[in-house]
């Protein structure tokens, strides 16, 4: 679980951006759909006490991190330039998005996967050894939890 793994490594109260297209429920979208049951499902305290975040959506990257996008959508966020975790729609924008960061951005950068009995570490072919590095190191912080 990936808020385990964040409290493991200090991370008490983690602020989650459910990320979509935009911030309405649309049912032609499921994304919308699918980030808006993730929201009610975590305020049902389905997840118990000992697993609290701030999770908001559907919400639009541009919420999630930018308050001055926030402000001009009129949008009142909890997390808005404080997100710590991303949930995607899918395999494929967060793989794009997490190379984007990558390369462009030059951000430091760890990837490990969550839900089996261990963490995996699941790297792609061109990471650099401190990539590597980085994610082993976050899986063992994991591990912990």
């Amino acid at each position: 679980n990936i808020l385990l793994a964040t409290k493991s490594i200090g991370l008490e109260t983690p602020k989650v951006a459910a990320l979509t297209a935009n911030e309405m429920v649309d049912p032609k979208i499921q994304s919308t759909v699918d980030a808006a049951g993730l929201v009610e499902y975590v305020a049902s305290g389905a997840l118990g006490p000992d697993l609290p975040c701030i999770i908001e959506g559907p919400i639009a990257f541009d919420v999630a991190f930018d308050p001055h996008a926030a402000a001009h959508k009129k949008i009142d966020s909890k997390i808005t330039g404080e997100t710590d975790i991303v949930i995607f729609p899918n395999m494929e924008a967060g793989n794009i998005m997490g190379k984007s960061w990558i390369h462009l951005c030059k951000c430091r950068w760890a990837g490990i996967v969550l839900g089996a009995t261990h963490p995996v570490i699941l790297g792609s072919r061109a990471d650099t050894p401190e990539i590597k590095l980085n994610s082993i190191a976050l899986a063992c912080l994991a591990a912990r939890s």
